[in-house]
């Protein structure tokens, strides 16, 4: 109703009256209405690009940290000449260009030059074996 209470006045969009109140109150977060509307309703484009931000983020993260913070099991360790290699029991997913080389961490293995210095330069021979570069 109107202040004088003689006619209805319609509310605009994204607002709402209940039958009982003098005037129109705004939706919540995540609902609209149509002008004239008498209640309020779930915003359902809102809610799947809300929903569709959520699992973009999530996946981007996830995939981070994944590539970042992965353990592997070490299968075997030899040395071939000058050359340390690292024998793997899975595929360790490093991919090398060449002159490329990542860094790993190597512990317990119960070497002492090799759980004494904790991070080294590797790169990728095949999917199992990675060749250390020792300083």
């Amino acid at each position: 109703p109107d202040a004088n209470r003689s006619a209805c006045q319609i509310c605009p969009a994204d607002t709402s009256v209940s039958i009982d109140a003098e005037s129109c109150s705004a939706c919540m977060l995540g609902e609209k209405s149509r002008a004239g509307s008498t209640s309020c309703e779930l915003d359902y484009v809102l809610l799947s690009v809300c929903l569709t931000c959520f699992v973009t983020q999530f996946g981007a993260v996830y995939m981070l940290l994944r590539r970042f913070r992965r353990f592997q099991r070490i299968a075997d360790i030899s040395k071939v000449g000058d050359e340390v290699v690292v024998t793997m029991l899975r595929p360790h997913g490093i991919r090398s260009r060449i002159g490329d080389a990542t860094r790993v961490q190597i512990a317990g293995t119960g070497h002492f030059l090799l759980d004494r210095i904790q991070t080294f330069q590797a790169r990728a021979l095949d999917q199992h074996r990675l060749l250390l570069v020792v300083p």
